[in-house]
C-alpha cells in the first residue's frame, strides 16, 4: 500500500507543460535557394531539394540551406544562383517577390489588341520554351536578364503560357523598367531610342517631329532628330532632347 500511494504522489507531483509558455504559430520560413549541381535527380531528392530542370552536364534545383549543405556533403558542388528571381533592367533591378500579380487583361492593350509583357522561367531557358510561348501565340522581342523573355501578343496568350510548368511569373512591361533612373533632368539629352522587332524607328522619328523636335545634323547643338540607324532585329532612333 505505502508502495502504492509512493507511485501515485510521483504521478500526480510531474509539472504539467504550461501552455502559455508553449511557442505558438507556424515555424519560421526557410529561405529557399536555386542552384546549380552535378548531383543526381536521387540525390537531389535525398538532400530535401527539388529538381527544377536538368541539362545534360548539370542539373538546377531548389531547396533550403540544408538541403544545399547535404548535397555537398556528397561530394557535389551546389553553387547557387544568383539573382534567378529578379530582372535587371535599365530602370533597376527587380525582385518578382515583391510585385503583386495581375491578370493579362488589366494590362495596357496596343491598337492590335496586343500587350507587351514579360515571360521569366524557373531556370536557365531551354530552346524548346520559346518554341512553346510562341505556339500559344506569343511573339518573343528580347531575352531579358536574367532568365525572362520580353514578348508582345494578346492576353489570351499569356493566359495560356501561365499554365507552362516552367514559368514562375509573368506580368506587364512596366514603363519605368525602360528608363535609366539617373537620367539628367533640365538638360538636353542625346539619346538612342530602341524599337522592338516588328516596330520602325521611322515611327518615332514621326512622333518626335509632331513634338516639335526637327530634324538635325549630328554636328548641330539644338534638339532635333539626328536619324535612324540599326538594322535587323536592332534599331533605333538618335535624337536631342530638352
Amino acid at each position: 500500500m505505502a508502495l502504492v500511494a509512493l507511485v501515485f504522489f510521483l504521478l500526480v507531483q510531474v509539472p504539467t507543460p504550461n501552455p502559455r509558455s508553449a511557442i505558438s504559430g507556424p515555424p519560421p520560413a526557410t529561405r529557399v535557394i536555386s542552384f546549380r549541381t552535378d548531383a543526381s535527380p536521387e540525390e537531389i531528392q535525398a538532400a530535401g531539394a527539388e529538381l527544377l530542370e536538368s541539362y545534360g552536364a548539370f542539373a538546377v534545383a531548389r531547396g533550403g540551406e540544408g538541403s544545399l549543405a547535404l548535397v555537398k556533403a556528397q561530394g557535389r558542388y551546389a553553387n547557387p544562383l544568383e539573382g534567378s528571381s529578379t530582372l535587371q533592367l535599365l530602370g533597376g533591378i527587380v525582385d518578382l517577390a515583391t510585385l503583386v500579380p495581375r491578370p493579362a487583361s488589366d494590362w495596357p492593350i496596343d491598337s492590335r489588341g496586343e500587350t507587351v509583357g514579360v515571360v521569366h522561367f524557373h531556370a536557365p531557358i531551354k530552346a524548346e520554351w520559346k518554341d512553346a510561348l510562341q505556339a500559344l501565340g506569343l511573339q518573343v522581342l528580347r531575352y531579358l536578364p536574367q532568365d525572362a523573355f520580353v514578348v508582345r501578343g494578346p492576353s489570351t496568350a499569356f493566359d495560356r503560357s501561365s499554365s507552362l510548368p516552367y514559368v514562375d511569373w509573368l506580368g506587364p512591361y512596366a514603363p519605368s523598367w525602360k528608363v535609366r533612373p539617373d537620367i539628367p533632368t533640365g538638360s538636353l539629352l542625346d539619346v538612342r531610342i530602341l524599337v522592338f522587332p516588328g516596330e520602325s524607328p521611322e515611327t518615332v522619328e514621326a512622333w518626335l517631329g509632331h513634338q516639335g523636335i526637327p530634324p538635325a545634323s549630328p554636328s548641330a547643338s539644338g534638339p532635333g532628330v539626328i536619324g535612324t540607324f540599326g538594322g535587323g532585329d536592332f534599331r533605333w532612333t538618335r535624337a536631342r532632347i530638352p
